[in-house]
């Protein structure tokens, strides 16, 4: 297994930063993960993944909290800390 590599496009509002991740997450074995930033801003049930799946329902997301332990509560607790 390799170590997976980590882009991360900062761009200001409207400066096509978005058009970029959606064109670079159109290529195989890269995954784009949209406003990561704003992660628990909003109930997880809200957020929508970039491959158009709800959050809870998508295998990528799904994976993902499991890997790193992100539950519920751990959103939000990062959501009282902000």
């Amino acid at each position: 297994m390799t170590t997976p590599k980590i882009t991360y496009i900062l761009g200001a509002g409207r400066s096509g930063s978005t058009v970029l991740e959606r064109l670079l997450s159109s290529a195989p074995d890269v995954v784009g993960v949209g406003e990561v930033a704003t992660l628990w801003r909003q109930p997880l049930s809200d957020l929508t993944c970039s491959c158009g799946a709800p959050a809870p329902e998508c295998a990528f997301w799904t994976d993902v909290r499991a890997k790193v332990g992100f539950s519920d509560s751990t959103l939000r607790d990062l959501a009282e800390a902000e």
